[in-house]
């Protein structure tokens, strides 16, 4: 008589965010991992005033914005460009270099250019993300001194995930994991200071998720991994979405 094989089941990202991203850029299974962040707030919240840090740092006090449901992955904050965002302060100095990444669906809007999560400022340089008028693309901005941009005219469709990188010497652009700009441009050391839906005349309209700010500048390896995978504060990767789908692993 045949014997059951026990079997457990894990969690995969579904193949648009997680198989397709692997098999495009060659990332072996040790290489997907993004370093742990000094901030990541996923919005996880039913409500209210504050959204915690995934690693137990200070939390983000929210204003005006609103949690909902309908998001990318768990939560998200929803912004409607009329002076709500979300802000910390007094936290970690991020130093000379930085990643700022965030998933973003901007709602089309009319004017100048829109930002997303903004770290440090406001008397030090700021890296930032935002997206352009009508959704006709999306760029990585660095003020020290001037403002320098890298930008894209990418149309934004639906989700796109967004990351900056700065390393001292380049600002880089990343859309849904892909460089998509740079520019050269020597800083200085950044500020405590995280925004995230903007400022006076740039709000932000639409939904902002898992946005995480790292000290250092990530690889265009580890802004894949950061954009198919959720790092969980035990280290490594939190447990993929819930559009994920379940595939057997049989074990012995």
């Amino acid at each position: 008589m045949s014997q059951a094989v026990p079997c457990r089941r894990v969690a995969v990202l579904p193949f648009a965010a997680g198989l397709a991203l692997m098999l495009a850029f060659g990332t072996s299974a040790a290489e997907a991992q993004a370093p742990r962040p000094l901030y990541s707030y996923s919005f996880e919240e039913s409500g209210g005033a504050r959204a915690a840090d995934a690693f137990g740092g200070p939390s983000a006090r929210v204003v005006g914005a609103r949690h909902t449901p309908d998001n990318r992955f768990g939560g998200a904050l929803r912004f409607d460009g009329r002076r709500d965002f979300a802000t910390v302060k007094g936290a970690r100095a991020l130093g000379r270099k930085a990643t700022v990444a965030a998933w973003v669906r901007p709602r089309s809007q009319r004017g100048g250019w829109r930002a997303v999560v903004a770290a440090g400022g406001p008397r030090s340089p700021k890296l930032a993300l935002f997206v352009r008028p009508r959704l006709r693309g999306a760029g990585a901005l660095l003020r020290s001194g001037g403002v320098r941009k890298a930008r894209t005219r990418r149309r934004l469709v639906g989700w796109t995930h967004l990351a900056a990188t700065y390393d001292a010497k380049v600002l880089r652009l990343y859309v849904d994991g892909r460089p998509a700009g740079r520019r050269a441009i020597r800083g200085g050391r950044f500020g405590k200071r995280l925004r995230i839906g903007g400022s006076p005349g740039h709000w932000f309209a639409g939904l902002v998720d898992e946005v995480r700010v790292y000290g250092r500048a990530l690889t265009g390896r580890q802004i894949r991994a950061e954009m198919a995978n959720t790092p969980s504060p035990g280290g490594g990767v939190a447990p993929a979405p819930r559009s994920a789908i379940e595939i057997p692993v049989y074990t012995k």
